[in-house]
């Protein structure tokens, strides 16, 4: 990672950029591909939860205990899918920042690069152990041994080894690496450019660590996995 540190680089925007990216047109356009994506997954997000809360708030009150059972579960679902769009939220617009700090000062373009490429390389997997869970029943995909080898062969070692691995060992890069790079920038812009940089970086990070530790929990406990694999043998 110490590699990645290009001390000719600064700013991309006004016309300040001067690293070995200048002209690697293909890593910039990775940068706005994985931009375009994590934005148009969080406007989604938005959208889905408004318009779960307006279908909540527009329910008519019941009186008899059927139509009370079902504003329970209505309630269950809203309560549901809105935190799973708060968390997904929350890690779409954790992605834009890191994915904007990394694009703006181009030295850091190349551990970026890593650091999605190995977010998405577990989530592949991730997205295969969603289709299988949430096939029909009578689907070859919904059975219990192919869930099973899906989430403790692909999905559990991708996901610790992509987030717990090579993700905190881009923060350890840019926290005892780049030094350099940080008394250089702050020479550059400002008295404390370092400081904030380094604020936002270590903001950012925990924050994505925290939804890391809560999704590997989720995997781990996940009612509608286990009860799968408990009546399907």
């Amino acid at each position: 990672t110490k590699n990645c540190w290009d001390l000719g680089g600064s700013l991309s925007v006004g016309g300040m950029d001067g690293d070995f990216d200048h002209k690697n047109t293909v890593l910039r356009r990775y940068f706005l591909w994985q931009a375009a994506y994590h934005w148009h997954a969080g406007a989604f997000h938005i959208f889905s939860s408004i318009w779960l809360l307006l279908l909540r708030l527009q329910r008519p009150s019941t009186t008899n205990q059927k139509n009370e059972n079902e504003g329970n579960n209505q309630g269950w679902t809203f309560s549901y899918f809105s935190a799973t769009h708060t968390r997904s939220l929350a890690s779409h617009t954790l992605a834009l920042v890191l994915l904007a700090t990394g694009y703006v000062f181009s030295s850091l373009r190349r551990l970026g690069a890593i650091g999605m490429f190995a977010f998405d390389f577990s989530s592949i997997f991730l997205h295969l152990l969603q289709v299988c869970v949430n096939s029909r029943e009578e689907s070859p995909w919904h059975d219990s041994r192919r869930i099973r080898f899906i989430r403790n062969i692909l999905v559990l070692p991708s996901f610790v080894f992509c987030r717990f691995f090579i993700w905190p060992a881009l923060w350890w890069s840019a926290v005892r690496e780049s030094t350099s790079w940080l008394k250089q920038l702050e020479m550059t812009l400002f008295a404390g450019a370092a400081l904030g940089l380094k604020c936002i970086w270590h903001t950012s990070m925990s924050c994505f660590m925290i939804l890391n530790v809560v999704y590997l929990r989720r995997l781990l406990t996940q009612e509608h996995i286990q009860r799968i694999l408990r009546t399907k043998r």
